[in-house]
């Protein structure tokens, strides 16, 4: 039986169709599967702090000494809105407060409230927040608070918010 160049290429063009998805197939899970067991913790890509519509958040940094269970939080906060706020009450503890923080903590120290006129931003620290969160882990972080829009010298009764961060503890 003769075969001709053209039902060779057919043979090998079947042989890659059938066999060569399953070699991609395992190729993608082997690829899954070195990605889930390397540590790899999905937080990372979602680093984030959010608050109100007006209060944008940055600088997010997260510090424990070593040895020690108290947690310093530093951020910036930024007034992105047309008008000046005032953040009344700030409080903060983890998104699932099983005992870590145990009940939320002010961030705000002997501070009344904290002003930003529009396009403004400053520098919120809080320190020795008593906390069990795990150093060098990602943490969910649940912000608590209340604000006041100020429009000429007047402001707004309180509007609560809620916000969040998502970083790494050093």
């Amino acid at each position: 039986m003769l075969v001709n160049e053209k039902t060779k290429a057919q043979i090998g063009m079947e042989y890659l169709g059938v066999y060569g998805w399953v070699i991609l197939f395992g190729l993608i899970i082997m690829g899954i599967l070195i990605f889930v067991m390397s540590g790899f913790n999905y937080q990372a890509l979602n680093k984030k702090c959010l608050l109100f519509s007006m209060a944008e958040c940055s600088n997010v940094y997260l510090y424990m000494p070593s040895g020690t269970n108290t947690l310093t939080i530093n951020l910036t906060l930024r007034n992105a809105g047309p008008d000046a706020f005032k953040i009344t009450e700030l409080k903060i503890k983890p998104e699932h407060a099983d005992g870590s923080f145990g009940l939320e903590q002010n961030m705000m120290g002997s501070a009344t409230s904290i002003e930003l006129l529009p396009g403004k931003q400053t520098q919120v620290n809080a320190t020795n927040l008593q906390t069990r969160l795990v150093k060098g882990e990602y943490q969910k972080l649940v912000l608590n608070g209340k604000y006041q829009v100020c429009k000429d010298s007047t402001c707004s009764s309180d509007m609560d918010f809620k916000g969040v961060i998502v970083e790494r503890i050093e």
